[in-house]
């Protein structure tokens, strides 16, 4: 019996482990579920405000051109163009709601990197707390880059069915991993939110850190309207580290 009971004793210390490694497990998925819910909601939100923004634009364009005042659709123009490639703001409609949106977006998603690194910590996961950390930190500078004055690596992008990458310059290949066929992309703007690519036939894409969007081009060669893709697996991704 006392050998038994000596065992038992031995085996408590394992099993106690196994359970503690069990609850950090699923301290990390739920930490984790949470922080990427929190992305795609940022990610949802700001191509709102960035639609919500391009549709004011093309309202006040199509206004300017009702009355045949070309200064006006230059500037509208102009507007659009250095939004869609830098970020920069317009002056030709009101932007106070595409800020606040933004604001709130980058809020709540700020609020969630520092719920995840508390949970992290309190599971004893100090490296993955110190790497989301960091990721928060680039996160809140980036917002205030310019455009032009990004450092990053993003250069690979990839998902359950297929992959952008760099193959030179502004030249992008996208792989589609099943079929192995390629269709190249032209680079043409690249800010802290997304890079966006355009294929020869007009179709534009814009590869954000979690999500994938797509939209085409009207007569004036600006894509308009950013879709997700029907199928899950399309539109969700990431940037290969």
């Amino acid at each position: 019996m006392v050998r038994v009971c000596v065992a038992l004793l031995c085996l408590t210390p394992v099993a106690f482990g196994q359970e503690k490694r069990d609850t950090d497990l699923r301290a990390d998925d739920a930490v984790k579920a949470s922080l990427e819910k929190a992305k795609a909601n940022y990610e949802a939100a700001i191509a709102k405000a960035r639609r919500e923004l391009l549709e004011a634009l093309q309202a006040r364009e199509d206004a300017a051109r009702s009355k045949g005042d070309k200064k006006s659709v230059d500037a509208v123009k102009a507007d659009r163009e250095a939004f869609e490639s830098s970020g920069t703001l317009p002056k030709s409609v009101p932007v106070g709601g595409y800020e606040a949106s933004v604001k709130q977006a980058k809020q709540s998603l700020t609020t969630a990197y520092a719920e995840a690194i508390k949970g992290y910590t309190k599971a004893r996961m100090d490296d993955k707390a110190a790497a989301v950390e960091d990721e928060m930190s680039r996160f809140v500078a980036g917002k205030d880059t310019p455009a032009a004055k990004i450092d990053d690596a993003r250069r690979v992008w990839k998902n359950n069915v297929e992959r952008f990458e760099i193959i030179d310059g502004k030249n992008w290949l996208c792989i589609r991993t099943k079929e192995k066929t390629t269709t190249k992309f032209t680079e043409v703007a690249r800010t802290a939110e997304y890079v966006e690519l355009r294929r020869t036939d007009g179709m534009h894409i814009r590869l954000h850190a979690t999500m994938l969007y797509w939209g085409g081009e009207n007569d004036n060669n600006v894509a308009r309207v950013w879709k997700e893709a029907l199928d899950q697996g399309v539109s969700r991704g990431a940037w290969a580290k």
